[in-house]
């Protein structure tokens, strides 16, 4: 699937920065030579990358060298040059002054590389892009994990797996596991009577299901979960916004899978691509945890039927 020796996969890499209130990403795009794509992935001065900060600069302005990197061609973008722009701070500033909503903010941080991928002739061999946030859910990668894409044809997107619990329902579109925009229907339940608890469970925790990593690939609408890998022939009209038609709020993954559903295109999760054990987003499905939300869940109820008895 990657041919050797072309320089036909662009990695585009996302870091968080912290933010009052709010969620900032900026995007870094890296050019890279197939048979070096997954080493890039997997090393640990990438792992250094992620650690260190407050933001990231090119591989040798933080004294990593090339070789460390195991890269032998690598081009580095970073958003700031792209809008003459001094720093992080500055960024956050103005994206947050002028798009208030963070996912419509993400979104543009992402088209941002989209442009450049597409305008700039550099990448105009480019076969496939693969985004990865660099916040830690990536660490536990591994050869076999992304050698499990290149054994299957037929896809378009593919999305990565955890081990626990698959944790990025925000981003999910399944007809069944996940239809609608979760937060949205969290909303609905509380505004037809049920606690915040059970709103809650319903609409996110119940949905964070364990895959194991021998299940067949997943077909869905959208996902993320960390990391996704497409082919660049099949996001050709894709774009990332943070809103609905209606003018509402959602994950900015929903608009761009879902224009690569309507032009033919087929987006998988793949079970066997594992990117992390676990993370912050699936702490409520713990047995200690869940037994703490299930106690919770049972006062609620008991509380409303003593509180309905008494009127």
């Amino acid at each position: 699937m990657l041919s050797a020796g072309a320089d036909s996969t662009l990695v585009s890499l996302s870091k968080g920065i912290s933010a009052p209130n709010s969620s900032l990403r900026t995007e870094h795009l890296v050019r890279i030579s197939p048979e070096k794509f997954m080493s890039f992935l997997l090393t640990r001065a990438q792992r250094s990358l992620i650690q260190n900060g407050p933001y990231l600069q090119t591989p040798l302005s933080l004294g990593i060298s090339p070789r460390r990197l195991q890269i032998d061609k690598y081009d580095l973008i970073h958003i700031h040059s792209m809008y003459n722009l001094i720093n992080d701070s500055t960024l956050s500033r103005i994206l947050e002054a002028n798009i208030p909503a963070r996912e419509a903010r993400i979104g543009f941080c992402r088209n941002a590389y989209l442009a450049q991928l597409r305008d700039n002739p550099k990448y105009k061999e480019v076969e496939y892009l693969v985004v990865a946030d660099w916040d830690g859910i990536n660490s536990e990668l591994d050869p076999v994990a992304i050698e499990s894409c290149l054994q299957v044809s037929g896809w378009d997107g593919c999305f990565a797996n955890q081990y626990r619990y698959y944790y990025d329902i925000y981003a999910l579109r399944h007809p069944v596991w996940s239809p609608n925009d979760c937060w949205k229907y969290e909303s609905f339940l509380r505004s037809i009577g049920l606690s915040h608890i059970e709103a809650r469970e319903k609409a996110v925790y119940s949905r964070q299901k364990h895959i194991p990593s021998n299940s067949p690939w997943i077909p869905v609408h959208s996902a993320f979960g960390g990391l996704a890998i497409y082919r660049v022939s099949s996001i050709k009209l894709a774009s990332y916004q943070g809103y609905e038609q209606d003018g509402s709020l959602t994950c900015e993954h929903v608009s761009f899978n879902l224009e690569i559903l309507r032009t033919g295109g087929k987006l998988f999760i793949n079970p066997s691509l594992i990117n992390s054990h676990g993370n912050p987003h699936t702490l409520n499905r713990s047995r200690i945890n869940r037994l703490k939300w299930n106690i919770k869940r049972g006062l609620v109820k008991v509380f409303k039927f003593y509180a309905h008895k008494s009127i």
